[in-house]
């Protein structure tokens, strides 16, 4: 009764108040009232197992099922009532197959469709069917993108797409005009964005699109793109830990956590001050490894953290972590 592997590469807080969380060593379970782990993994000798352990991201459609992005086995459908999982594989003689078997993120959007990032393009799923209609090359203006290696995937409260990718820059599709807007480095205009390596997108209250780059932190006006770009500065204990910025997650009181090579940063507007939390080796209940990969808050408002060493629990009111381990269950130390 444990997770699976150590290493979390995505939380998902179901309808129900379980926690679904994807690993390197499969798929989680776990019931948040009985802190009870279920394990699912591949089986090579059934067809209806997961069809890759290495669970990258997480989405629920409107009826309860999930849809799991697996970085080697494509898109997989699990019915959480049967247990049964169902693959969607990229297929050569299939043009409405998958693009890539190799996943990276997948978001519901309003209308109900997935939009799945892959290592070759961007993919659209309408639930009511298995189409994929892929998205490999799309135009900015007259010029034609090449989509690859989708990192990270954003519906803004405009219901623009925007899509953030490792190496390629940012894009930013309007669905209503089919306009495709695409942002990149340009060392000689300040107002550019600070880096094409795009690790993570957020949106704030007002509309300000976050980017999270290899790069620093981009503020963006998506009505004017202006951009507001920050930086950790070594004379500012209060400023951002690291210029790495991994992720971003915007909890439900609309508090930003902002994730960086060296640990985890609480944005505060009133103050515009970074509070940091990081690991403490000499304290058990600390964060469990200041490589965090992914955050979720469950119906009771309790906030999950993905690690590379584990799954914490936070508790707001003593600001610590229970840790999940391979191997421990719960641990309290």
């Amino acid at each position: 009764n444990s997770i699976a592997h150590n290493n979390v590469n995505t939380i998902h807080a179901a309808k129900d108040g379980n926690l679904w969380i994807g690993t390197w060593g499969g798929l989680n379970k776990l019931e948040t009232r009985t802190n009870t782990f279920t394990r699912y993994k591949h089986d090579p000798r059934n067809s209806s197992s997961l069809s890759n352990n290495d669970v990258r991201s997480i989405a629920e459609d409107s009826e309860g099922n999930l849809w799991l992005g697996t970085f080697g086995g494509g898109i997989v459908r699990l019915n959480p009532a049967t247990g049964v999982f169902k693959s969607f594989q990229y297929s050569a003689n299939n043009a409405s197959t998958i693009s890539s078997n190799f996943v990276n993120v997948i978001i519901r959007d309003r209308s109900g469709d997935l939009w799945v990032g892959t290592r070759r393009g961007i993919n659209k799923l309408e639930t009511d069917n298995t189409r994929f209609t892929s998205f490999q090359n799309l135009k900015d203006g007259e010029e034609e993108q090449l989509v690859t290696n989708i990192s990270s995937i954003l519906e803004d409260s405009k219901g623009r797409i925007w899509f953030g990718t490792y190496g390629g820059g940012l894009m930013r599709l309007d669905r209503r005009t089919g306009k495709l807007q695409s942002f990149f480095h340009d060392s000689e205009d300040l107002q550019s964005i600070s880096s094409n390596y795009i690790n993570d997108l957020s949106e704030e209250e007002n509309g300000i699109i976050w980017v999270a780059t290899a790069d620093g932190l981009n503020l963006m006006n998506p009505e004017t793109n202006e951009i507001q770009l920050v930086y950790n500065n070594p004379a500012n204990p209060n400023s951002l830990l690291n210029n790495d910025v991994r992720h971003l997650f915007r909890d439900k009181s609309g508090v930003m956590w902002i994730v960086t090579a060296e640990g985890i940063n609480i944005y505060s507007k009133l103050s515009g001050r970074f509070k940091k939390i990081q690991r403490n080796p000499e304290e058990s209940k600390s964060l469990s490894s200041n490589i965090v990969n992914c955050f979720a808050q469950d119906p009771n408002g309790d906030i999950w953290i993905g690690t590379r060493e584990g799954l914490n629990k936070y508790d707001k009111i003593n600001r610590s972590f229970v840790r999940y381990i391979l191997g421990t269950g719960k641990r309290e130390d």
